[in-house]
């Protein structure tokens, strides 16, 4: 699914919305996953585009950067 038009419907139904960088720095903190660096480089590696400032934003919270 396209994470924007998902977006837009989600809040169309007045869901709250968390986009998959937030979801990799969460699963970061929380322990799930060893290194939010090397998920988002995974997914740099596929069709999935994700900005360099959100990136930047979420390895900073997470004490990758």
């Amino acid at each position: 699914m396209d994470e924007r038009a998902g977006r837009a419907v989600a809040k169309e139904k007045g869901l709250s919305v968390t986009g998959t960088a937030a979801i990799i720095g969460l699963a970061k903190k929380q322990g799930l996953i060893p290194s939010a660096k090397a998920a988002f480089e995974r997914l740099h590696h596929s069709d999935f585009r994700i900005s360099a400032t959100v990136i930047k934003l979420i390895l900073s919270s997470v004490n990758e950067l």
